[in-house]
């Protein structure tokens, strides 16, 4: 965390994590800046190509952009 240039007094961050609403089978997202985040032991980073984030939402149905939608 750091402080805040644009809300003097306020702390922020640029990592954001959350659970894909559309089904935690997925597990946590987190977007971040280069290199700013560490994960911990056990924790599973998904390449660049997101192959295994794609493969783990395809095999459970869920569409992930506009041309996956219009089939």
């Amino acid at each position: 965390m750091f402080e805040s240039e644009e809300f003097k007094g306020c702390m922020e961050t640029d990592v954001c994590a959350f659970v894909d609403p559309r089904t935690s089978a997925n597990g946590v997202r987190v977007l971040c800046a280069e290199e700013s985040f560490e994960p911990e032991d056990g924790v599973n980073i998904i390449d660049d190509q997101h192959v295994q984030y794609n493969i783990a939402r395809m095999i459970h149905g869920i569409p992930e952009s506009g041309n996956e939608l219009n089939g």
